[in-house]
């Protein structure tokens, strides 16, 4: 028994002796092996803070909307600032302009590098065969593009706001928004060195301690079904399958009679449907499907949702409380950043509801104090 004191550290305050690991190799392989589909090719990408501020955004389309109708705007004063006047007339050359009046006003940072990053691959795509690109520059210039639109940003956001300061935006690291363009490269070297150091993939090995020789066969299993290449139209299929089973009333881990009313069943569906059809939409504006490629949409099983997914959710949260808490980790919450990384991507690939991530951990805290492992007040300071 854990002897917890008023000053203990969040590590003690959950007892890792009430997560019962899973002990069949072969179910944690299992498990292990949907949960590593999403590390291999992730597709949220809020594990990471993508927000600017509002005044930023705010400012920059109205500058680029100001300059778009030709009124005089007050020049940035200094460095490569001056290029603003380019930017501005090269995202509205691609006829995009839609994308700044139906923006929401939470100025996703994110938002700016993937519209840029789309019309420099247009602009690419447009002119390959005049300039001889091979798909291996192709990545380089978007690559060099993305680059030089985020200085010029951060630049705009220290000479337009006040008291700006850059360290207070992960936004502007490199890994950071590198890792918005990932899905617009197209060449599996530049994949893989950009994603060499995978933190919530070697993070997913950690919590269910999988030996590299393992681990290599299992990604090695899963690429020759999904690889870089085929891993968006992978999700499209899954996204749209899923669309496709809940519109039908037939998604078997989600039906009519698992809700307490039909009225709270259709409520459900309408912000799922909502949710989803901006995913799917998302995706196919990026992707062309043709008869290559169309096989993959042929599937009758999910590639990146497993048979049982509460299941292996649940297994996940309970892992990732488990590793925290053997962990050096201390802070305000139960779960580390990676651990929640981790569990947002899989959290939102399998359609699992926030509030059962919740259940999960409320569970986890009071089979603790059932066993008296923990108290009630130790359970609020966690939970709420």
């Amino acid at each position: 028994m854990v002897n917890l004191s008023s000053n203990t550290s969040l590590k003690s305050k959950v007892s890792i002796s009430s997560i019962k690991e899973i002990k069949d190799p072969q179910s944690i392989e299992f498990v292990y092996s949907y949960i590593i589909r999403c590390c291999l090719f992730p597709f949220k990408q809020s594990t990471t803070d993508l927000f600017c501020n509002q005044k930023i955004g705010s400012k920059f389309r109205s500058y680029i909307y100001k300059k778009k109708l030709g009124m005089i705007v007050k020049p940035p004063k200094s460095g490569t600032n001056n290029n603003i006047d380019g930017i501005s007339k090269y995202l509205y050359s691609i006829s995009l302009q839609e994308f700044y009046k139906t923006m929401e006003e939470s100025s996703n940072f994110k938002d700016y590098v993937i519209l840029f990053a789309q019309i420099v691959n247009f602009q690419i795509k447009k002119y390959k065969t005049t300039y001889r690109l091979t798909d291996e520059n192709n990545d380089s210039i978007i690559i060099d593009s993305v680059h030089s639109f985020v200085k010029i940003f951060k630049e705009f956001a220290a000479k337009h706001l006040e008291n700006f300061n850059e360290s207070r935006y992960d936004i502007f690291q490199e890994k950071v928004y590198l890792s918005c363009i990932i899905s617009f490269l197209q060449v599996p070297s530049n994949i893989d060195s950009l994603m060499g150091d995978n933190d919530i993939q070697n993070w997913a090995r950690k919590i269910f301690k999988i030996d590299s020789q393992t681990h290599q066969k299992i990604v090695n299993t899963i690429k020759k079904t999904i690889n870089q290449k085929n891993c968006q139209l992978a999700t499209l299929a899954d996204f749209k399958r899923y669309l496709s089973l809940i519109e039908m009333d037939n998604y078997e881990h989600c039906l009519p009679e698992d809700f307490y009313s039909r009225d709270l069943y259709e409520m459900w569906k309408k912000m799922e449907r909502t949710e989803i059809v901006k995913d799917i939409t998302s995706l196919q504006s990026n992707l062309i499907i043709n008869s290559s490629n169309q096989s993959i949409f042929s599937a009758n099983n999910f590639y990146f949702i497993p048979p049982e997914p509460y299941i292996a959710f649940k297994q996940l949260v309970e892992r990732c409380i488990f590793k925290d808490c053997e962990s050096s980790f201390e802070g305000e919450d139960i779960l580390s950043e990676k651990s929640k990384n981790l569990i947002e991507e899989c959290e939102f690939r399998w359609r699992i509801p926030k509030s059962f991530k919740k259940i999960i951990i409320l569970d986890i805290l009071i089979q603790n104090y059932l066993n008296n492992f923990i108290g009630i007040n130790e359970i609020i300071d966690l939970y709420i």
